[in-house]
């Protein structure tokens, strides 16, 4: 049986933590006494009660702890994958300043930690940044000419050869 996030979010959630491990502590984990399905026969009971109801069961729901990065003792909260999406159902007494965002649902864990952690964000910069360093736009050791070149040249002949300073 192959898996399905709406039928067994578990996967899923486990993956989007490992994705997004640079930006949250690495002690985040699922909770899998606090979700479902597990065993084969869990998934093929949800897949038949979805058949049987023509919607998506209540019942698959994945729960994660997420402890944030620091960045202003932001704390930690408990969030679930279920068939909304990623939503946060808690939050410790020291994120304090994350109330608004309970309840609130969002498409995926990336947009729900740059919504909720500063830190995140500055880890999720310092990432990508990593990715791109050194690269000019064009492969290394490229006899590629630089387009902005080539149109000055165009341009410049066009005006009977005069030189025109770019600024």
């Amino acid at each position: 049986m192959s898996s399905n996030i709406l039928t067994d979010p578990i996967p899923e959630l486990e993956q989007a933590l490992k994705t997004n491990l640079f930006g949250i502590q690495p002690s985040s984990h699922v909770m899998l006494d606090r979700s479902f399905p597990h065993t084969a026969e869990d998934k093929a009971a949800i897949v038949e009660e979805s058949k049987k109801t023509g919607r998506t069961s209540d019942r698959a729901v994945a729960r994660a702890r997420i402890m944030l990065l620091d960045g202003g003792g932001i704390g930690e909260m408990e969030v679930v994958l279920d068939q909304r999406g990623y939503t946060v159902e808690r939050i410790s007494d020291a994120a304090s300043n994350l109330h608004t965002y309970l309840q609130q649902t969002y498409e995926s864990l990336e947009t729900l930690l740059i919504a909720v952690s500063p830190a995140y964000v500055q880890a999720m910069t310092m990432e990508v940044s990593k990715r791109f360093e050194g690269f000019s736009g064009r492969p290394e050791n490229s006899t590629e000419e630089d387009p902005y070149e080539i149109d000055r040249r165009a341009e410049n002949a066009a005006l009977g050869g005069e030189q025109k300073e770019w600024r």
